[in-house]
């Protein structure tokens, strides 16, 4: 399969994986957010590793070329690990990286044991989403930060093939359909 290939697959697999999840009922509250307002839009984020509770969130523009750009918002995150979120409306028609960072405190139940795990503050994992529409919840997951890691990988074999096309919404609605 050839480079060009394989980075649309990449993107494509990331932004659709937080659809898939939310599709498929992890997570929970999704859309029940206000839409844009105008000059600012609405969202949640979820973490869930088991809901994470106590964590950073941290919303970023994410630039073309996969580079981390301005941060838009950041909070901790409540019982059920979701925060919710005003970014400008500008912001969210571009790429979104979302980050999750464990920090004192933070803990989450384990889907195994049932027993509470510390979520230290050494301890992240991200989602990246093509853009944001009002009341849109993000779940970010140990899923979803596999496939930014592979995008990272893609993206520094070959930085070129990042272009603002394949990241578009456009690009994502061809070819992920929930």
């Amino acid at each position: 399969m050839n480079t060009a290939l394989q980075r649309f697959l990449a993107w494509t697999v990331i932004a659709c994986l937080p659809l898939v999840i939310a599709a498929c009922g992890g997570g929970g509250g999704g859309g029940g957010g206000s839409v844009g307002t105008g000059t600012t839009t609405s969202l949640s984020v979820t973490a869930l590793k088991g809901p994470v509770q106590g964590a950073l969130i941290q919303v970023y523009q994410l630039l073309p070329d996969g580079r981390t750009g301005d941060l838009l918002g950041s909070g901790i995150s409540d019982a059920t690990g979701t925060y919710p979120f005003t970014i400008p409306t500008s912001r969210a028609n571009g790429p979104v990286l979302v980050k999750v960072t464990g920090r004192a405190g933070a803990a989450y139940t384990s889907e195994t044991t049932g027993g509470i795990i510390p979520f230290k503050a050494g301890e992240s994992f991200s989602a990246v989403t093509d853009s944001v529409t009002g009341g849109q919840n993000i779940i970010v997951s140990p899923l979803t930060d596999a496939a930014c890691q592979k995008l990272q990988q893609i993206l520094t074999i070959n930085p070129a093939l990042a272009t603002e096309g394949r990241i578009s919404r456009r690009a994502m609605d061809f070819s992920c359909r929930v």
